[in-house]
């Protein structure tokens, strides 16, 4: 059954004329062992697999054309709780890296319901809990225009305070994610020489646990917008601000004073605006950070 969709699904889509697009990823080493791919008995399977479904497999002439209709139909589709309200979300129509306007949408997925709503009960949510956005990932096709730069990329931009404003994850629970943050302070530290005083910022700081593995002869920046997180417990040296990462509240904060290190974890691909994101970092940091 692990062969067959992969197979299935680019015979087919071939077979009905489809455009597909294939997504790179490194698959590491299995946990407690080796990978074992057994590639002669796998290559086979593979290859029955698609002379089969290349052989039997018979589209209609239309199939392609219904595809796309339904997609373009289906694509600015959510729902809200009265549907003469603004939408919570805008449609991408420029990239957002290169700002080309050459995008093709490659994969559709039904509306979902937000990730802040993990709950026990949707009327804890409120109205939050009844909206539902597609996600569509758009490609900036450098096969329409060639000074586009390829990335793939959300064409639905939720407002950003819906998802952050009230935030259920925290970085402490796991240990695993505590390890992993350890890493990157450890990583961060060693490529520079911090020295007492130096500013470390850390963007999307959530409950500061990253921030927490800095020593404390620094000074740390945490940038957060969620509000229903309870920072009584950070150290009283940590500076929290409470909102978006920019240049301006930091420079509102340490004037004068740049950054030595600034990192974020698992949060760029948020942004409605890299390039700004980039150019505030750039701005607030020091020339040898």
């Amino acid at each position: 059954p692990g062969l067959s969709w992969p197979c299935q699904t680019s015979t087919r889509f071939a077979r009905a004329g489809l455009r597909v697009t294939e997504i790179f990823a490194h698959e590491p080493a299995r946990i407690g062992g080796k990978r074992k791919m057994m590639p002669f008995r796998t290559g086979l399977q593979i290859t029955k697999l698609i002379l089969r479904d290349f052989l039997a497999f018979h589209p209609t002439q239309d199939l392609a054309k219904k595809d796309r209709v339904a997609r373009a139909e289906a694509m600015p589709a959510a729902t809200i709780s009265n549907p003469g309200e603004r939408r919570p979300f805008t449609l991408l129509q420029r990239c957002k890296v290169c700002g080309s306007g050459a995008l093709t949408d490659v994969i559709s997925i039904e509306p979902q319901f937000l990730s802040p709503t993990f709950t026990r009960n949707n009327a804890e949510e409120g109205e939050l809990a009844k909206i539902r956005v597609a996600l569509t990932m758009t490609l900036c096709d450098r096969a329409r225009n060639p000074d586009g730069c390829g990335l793939l990329q959300l064409r639905e931009e939720v407002e950003a305070d819906l998802l952050y404003r009230r935030y259920f994850y925290r970085s402490a629970t796991s240990e695993t994610m505590r390890n992993d943050l350890r890493d990157v302070v450890d990583d961060i530290s060693g490529r520079l020489d911090l020295k007492p005083q130096d500013i470390v910022v850390d963007i999307g700081a959530n409950d500061c646990t990253t921030l927490a593995f800095y020593p404390e002869h620094l000074r740390r920046v945490g940038f957060e917008p969620a509000r229903n997180i309870d920072w009584s417990h950070v150290d009283r040296n940590i500076t929290v601000i409470n909102d978006y990462f920019s240049a301006k509240p930091f420079e509102q904060h340490f004037p004068g004073a740049k950054a030595k290190a600034i990192g974020c974890n698992a949060m760029f691909y948020d942004l409605s605006d890299p390039n700004s994101f980039v150019a505030d970092a750039k701005s607030i940091l020091a020339h040898d950070g």
